[in-house]
């Protein structure tokens, strides 16, 4: 997902000419918005305004059991997204913006959420953002920034996958650590154990590998649901 500007301001122009740059070094979406409260885990944020940025998860990490060699590829994955956030960041400060960069497990931000908010996809009931191109196979980062008047989402166009997703229960079977509970009527009540998870401690990816957005793909889901 990559912005359309109707308009080609010198704005509109500028930030044409960064996702081209961020598309180029491995970027998968790029969407915009400001900065909620609730999203927020630092009450005091210096810009609200926010860049949301995915890339896609290796399919060698998804397809490795749980393990050290597991581990250390997705912490290569989370150096290279860093390394181009880094440089996108650098790119808008050279160009006399001002900004914060949020990576992957940091916890000044909820990233999935704050991607929802982009429009970028839609929280399943594993806890991680649904895209249409990826699935769940993603990463996010942003960059917060002092840009004034970005083109922000009005409207999610991805939020029939909360529907889908209350009646699937394949993410919960295929934990191993009984780290997602299901909630039978209400998506945002099933629960999620941090402590359970081991996907920072050896790269468990299980919940994404049975993931029917995964296996099947976001389209294929959605003719077959919606027509």
């Amino acid at each position: 997902m990559y912005t359309i500007y109707p308009n080609q301001d010198k704005k509109s122009l500028f930030l044409k000419k960064f996702e081209e740059k961020a598309k180029k070094l491995g970027i998968n979406s790029i969407a915009y918005t400001k900065i909620s409260p609730k999203i927020a885990t630092e009450k005091d944020l210096k810009y609200s305004n926010a860049i949301v940025m995915t890339i896609k998860m290796w399919d060698e990490i998804i397809k490795e059991s749980p393990s050290e060699k597991a581990k250390d590829m997705n912490s290569n994955l989370y150096k290279k997204f860093k390394e181009i956030a880094f440089i996108l960041s650098k790119y808008l400060k050279e160009n006399g913006h001002c900004t914060k960069l949020v990576i992957p497990n940091e916890k000044l931000l909820n990233l999935p959420m704050i991607a929802q908010k982009a429009g970028l996809g839609y929280i399943g009931k594993n806890k991680l953002l649904i895209t249409p191109n990826l699935g769940p196979q993603v990463k996010i980062a942003a960059i917060l920034t002092d840009i004034e008047n970005l083109p922000f989402s009005k409207e999610n166009e991805h939020s029939w996958v909360k529907n889908y997703c209350k009646e699937c229960k394949k993410c919960i079977e295929g934990c191993e650590e009984g780290s997602l509970q299901n909630h039978p009527s209400n998506l945002e009540k099933s629960a999620f154990n941090q402590d359970k998870c081991t996907a920072s401690t050896n790269a468990c990816s299980y919940c994404i590998e049975k993931c029917p957005f995964y296996i099947e793909g976001y389209f294929q889901i959605r003719e077959k649901n919606l027509g």
